[in-house]
């Protein structure tokens, strides 16, 4: 790209009866400042309120485009909308419910731009945590600022509505559509990361992360209570290892060898208590800063 040339960005938004804070975040979106032309792109996912009335508006003004599709769920949603939008330099990905800073999107795309071209990147950042009117609870970041495959192989690092993405990793996404993933952020990152793309986090907060009644995950605490609810007990089982398995199906001729590896023996955990132990005894695996006794629990009962 030249210097001249200002990139391109798309903020991709999944909405599902969001009216009641929907307004204050497109206008948040479309105030971004900075050398980039952004358009946004909103797909519904079978919303009952007044939800399209509102996207119709703000597609009447220009200001936005939008179009219904039946009901998927977010994962699928978000990844269904990143199929459908092409040409952009950038992907960046919004709730319907939260706050941008003006500079939200400037900051991300500076630190995606100074990684060399032509590369999967992808960038993701703390939030700050706040009430259904945005009075700021806290800052909510990691102290960990980089992570790889095994990391991802374990648990979620990453909070859906401050990323952004490169062409070539949405080049990549695009490659292959999973029938079983636990939400789009875990799949996007996992998939960067075992294809030893770039991950950048940001620990300044760019972005008012609203937590109200009906937001579909929230912020999650993590809590025993949590821990075990989620991880172990819940009726759906082997959620990561279903999606590994979908991982190694769509791109098992591009991953690297030795990280191929690696995710057959997860996926082999669930096969019996040798392998699950096994896996769990991996050096990779328990060096990761994720490794836990609920995860060993978790791997042992068959559960991930």
């Amino acid at each position: 790209m030249k210097e001249t040339e200002k990139i391109r960005v798309a903020v991709l938004m999944s909405t599902y009866n969001g009216e009641r804070y929907l307004q204050t975040q497109i206008d948040s979106i479309l105030k971004q400042k900075g050398y980039f032309t952004l358009d946004l792109i909103v797909r519904d996912d079978g919303s009952t309120d007044g939800t399209l009335k509102i996207l119709e508006n703000y597609q009447n003004k220009g200001k936005l485009k939008y179009f219904e599709g039946k009901n998927l769920g977010p994962a699928q949603s978000f990844l269904d909308l990143l199929s459908k939008v092409q040409n952009y330099d950038y992907y960046a990905f919004s709730d319907q419910d939260d706050f941008w800073l003006e500079d939200k999107i400037l900051r991300a795309t500076n630190c995606l731009h100074r990684i060399e071209e032509n590369k999967m990147k992808m960038y993701h950042s703390a939030t700050t945590l706040t009430d259904k009117d945005l009075n700021i609870i806290e800052d909510m970041y990691m102290k960990k600022e980089k992570w790889d495959y095994v990391d991802f192989l374990i648990r979620n690092n990453v909070t859906g509505c401050t990323l952004v993405i490169s062409r070539e990793l949405a080049s990549l996404i695009n490659d292959y559509r999973p029938k079983k993933i636990m939400m789009h952020d875990h799949w996007i990152a996992l998939l960067c990361t075992v294809m030893n793309g770039e991950l950048i986090y940001d620990k300044e907060s760019r972005i008012l992360y609203r937590q109200h009644e009906n937001n579909v995950l929230g912020h999650k605490k993590n809590n025993y209570k949590k821990l075990l609810d989620n991880s172990i007990f819940q009726k759906r089982t082997n959620n990561r290892s279903m999606m590994i398995k979908e991982l190694t199906r769509g791109y098992s001729k591009l991953i690297p060898i030795n990280n191929l590896r690696l995710l057959q023996q997860a996926i082999s955990s669930t096969d019996s208590l040798n392998n699950a132990v096994k896996f769990l005894s991996n050096k990779q695996v328990r060096l990761s800063k994720n490794y836990s006794m609920w995860f060993c629990i978790a791997v042992l009962l068959k559960k991930f």
